[in-house]
């Protein structure tokens, strides 16, 4: 340890060598933020996009082929698969009616306590008063308490199909994180909302959990838990997983993720380029110390192994800097508006960093290894050169 202080004060000592160094390194650690970044934004964008998913429908939905149905139909099957946590739940198309203008929206009929066991979202509904998405409220200029008008095609049978407007008063305003869900979806209660449609007891999804044995049940439980649920109830219902509706959507983005980091990768070996002329920058800069050396009897192998652990500390500093660089942007995707991208392209209000830890490791390794391929190379150069021809080099 002595000697290799020793030998890298020798050769790093002058401040141009240190400049040097130093450039080589942030750039070097700049690229591999690059691409963790990359990677995390985009592993990011799948887990916040799973998350709000699930948050927002539970972890499975059944619906009818047939559209409404009633409850009991499916209940004995939901208590012999031990379903218990589940909510009934009514969609419908509306329109919400605005001062100076009108939008179509997805309006759903839900029990509030019951739903919220399964999707963890508290929604304050009640007769007469509706929780609608931020998005929606920040479109329509609307706060908790202003009154809005739903229109619907399905009203009093005596006026023939007319459509009816009902007035409802804001309850709460909810951020579901989902960019569509939360500027589309207005929620009611289930009652009022059967009332409205003339729908008795019919309902047309039932949004659930899987069975408490599932503590944390990974997607592989999901999808199998769903193959079953279908079995069981038969082709007159749909059973989907919450991430359906975006499979295609996940499946690029997981795809994409791999080709990009590849193609980023260009960017690093340019950066270790830099080391590979740091390296001859230094023997040709100290060839006299570097000879002297070699003259009191440094080996070959010797100084090689000087040169791969200075390599190896280069990089293990880089990739310390390459964190702090990421922690710095992840807190400008953050806080700056000029880092968000657009929900209605992303589908998400906000997006975020997601390290995981493999996927980090592995982009370490692949610099690691480019590190050492250049230094075997440039080393290769330099293992050629006899020590004779270095002698009339120097006193030439």
């Amino acid at each position: 340890m002595k000697n290799f202080i020793s030998y890298f004060k020798l050769f790093f000592a002058d401040k141009s060598s240190l400049l040097f160094l130093s450039s080589v390194i942030l750039g070097l650690a700049f690229s591999i933020s690059v691409i963790i970044s990359t990677f995390s934004l985009m592993e990011g964008f799948v887990v916040s996009l799973e998350s709000s998913l699930q948050q927002n429908r539970g972890d499975l939905s059944i619906s009818g082929r047939r559209h409404f149905f009633k409850f009991k139909d499916i209940s004995s099957t939901l208590k012999r698969l031990d379903i218990t946590s589940f909510s009934t739940v009514i969609t419908s198309e509306s329109f919400l009616v605005g001062a100076d203008h009108s939008q179509g929206v997805l309006v759903e009929g839900i029990e509030p306590k019951s739903y919220k066991q399964v999707t963890k979202t508290k929604i304050l509904v009640s007769r007469d008063f509706v929780a609608v998405g931020k998005e929606l409220a920040n479109l329509f200029e609307l706060k908790v308490g202003d009154e809005v008008d739903l229109l619907f095609a399905a009203g009093n049978k005596s006026l023939n199909g007319t459509p009816v407007a009902y007035t409802f008063k804001i309850s709460s305003i909810i951020d579901s994180q989902l960019y569509q869900q939360s500027l589309r979806v207005v929620y009611v209660a289930k009652e009022q909302l059967q009332e409205l449609l003339n729908l008795n007891e019919k309902i047309n999804q039932v949004v659930l959990k899987l069975p408490t044995q599932y503590v944390y049940p990974s997607r592989n439980d999901i999808q199998s838990f769903s193959t079953v649920l279908q079995d069981e109830l038969g082709y007159e219902y749909v059973v989907r997983t919450f991430w359906e509706k975006y499979s295609g959507l996940l499946r690029a983005v997981k795809i994409e993720k791999f080709y990009i980091v590849a193609i980023l990768q260009v960017i690093v070996v340019v950066s270790i380029f830099n080391i590979m002329a740091l390296l001859l920058f230094i023997s040709e800069k100290k060839a006299s110390q570097i000879f002297l050396l070699q003259v009191l009897g440094m080996t070959k192998d010797r100084f090689t192994y000087f040169w791969y652990s200075t390599v190896s500390l280069f990089w293990l500093i880089a990739c310390i800097l390459s964190l702090g660089f990421t922690f710095v942007f992840s807190l400008l995707l953050e806080k700056w508006d000029l880092f968000q991208l657009p929900g209605s392209v992303y589908h998400l209000s906000k997006l975020e960093l997601s390290l995981n830890f493999y996927e980090v490791l592995g982009v370490f390794s692949v610099v690691l290894i480019w590190m050492y391929i250049v230094t075997w190379w440039s080393m290769k150069r330099w293992k050629n050169d006899p020590l004779i021809q270095r002698m009339r080099k120097e006193y030439s």
